[in-house]
């Protein structure tokens, strides 16, 4: 009988995966690998300050817990835990992960959400010469599909397409 499994993005063969309820041969061995050499002293667990100094950095500039777990590909609660100071010590590929985001660092193409913040400011420059008519026209899509004022988060094609859409209008 397995063990009941939740969604993972990570392969098979990966602790990771082990840790979501996979329990195939490649996730087991990988499980045990990891186990074996964190015993031994050869995987050292660290502490979690810089990662939560930099997760800190990222929510001041308007970055949401949840993207900032999706874009490092890492745990939402274990992101929350480490902001909450829940964690004394994370395993170094997770701190890697959450320190390696920048402000433009956005992984997993244009459907990916990130925070709304920059884009709204665009917008509300733009709206001080322009309507949301022209500004709709220049981004390409109807005037509907523009962020609107209180939204926490847009697909990265969206920014995308304000940010061109203020370079053709002039005001970036």
């Amino acid at each position: 009988m397995s063990r009941p499994q939740r969604t993972c993005r990570q392969p098979h063969g990966t602790v990771a995966r082990y840790a979501a309820g996979c329990s195939c041969l490649e996730c087991c061995e990988a499980w045990n690998v990891w186990n074996r050499d964190h015993r031994a002293g050869r995987i050292k667990d660290v502490s979690p300050d810089a990662a939560r100094d930099h997760i800190k950095y990222l929510r001041a500039r308007g970055w949401s817990v949840r993207a900032i777990a999706t874009q490092a590909v890492v745990g939402y609660t274990t992101v929350w835990a480490i902001v909450r100071g829940e964690r004394q010590h994370i395993r170094p590929s997770i701190s890697d992960a959450i320190c390696a985001l920048t402000d433009t660092a956005v992984v997993g193409g244009p459907n990916v959400l990130i925070p709304a913040r920059p884009t709204l400011k665009l917008i509300q420059r733009l709206r001080r010469r322009h309507s949301r008519i022209e500004i709709a026209r220049a981004c390409g899509v109807s005037p509907h599909s523009l962020p609107r004022h209180g939204q926490r988060s847009v697909r990265v094609a969206t920014a995308q397409r304000v940010e061109a859409a203020a370079e053709r209008l002039r005001i970036a």
